[in-house]
């Protein structure tokens, strides 16, 4: 995630390194190897629609942040 008022030419880096990495068949083979599925790719503006449309809510964010690897997982319930 990148932060609000990052510079446009940051953000149009970001969007297109996205891009170049869903059409690298090389990722995609390894993508596959590991995970047992088929890439589906999701653009860097995709990825800035989602983030926009995300809640807010500190408690959101909190566990967000742990599913992408800042912090470890809440225990199990």
């Amino acid at each position: 995630m990148i932060a609000k008022g990052a510079p446009e030419p940051a953000l149009r880096a970001l969007n297109e390194a996205f891009d170049r990495l869903w059409k690298d068949p090389q990722f995609a083979e390894e993508y596959k190897k590991l995970s047992g599925e088929p890439t589906d790719p999701i653009t860097g503006e995709e990825i800035h629609q989602v983030l926009d449309r995300m809640p807010k809510d500190p408690k959101v964010m909190e566990v967000y942040k742990q599913l992408i690897g800042a912090g470890p997982l809440p225990p199990a319930r």
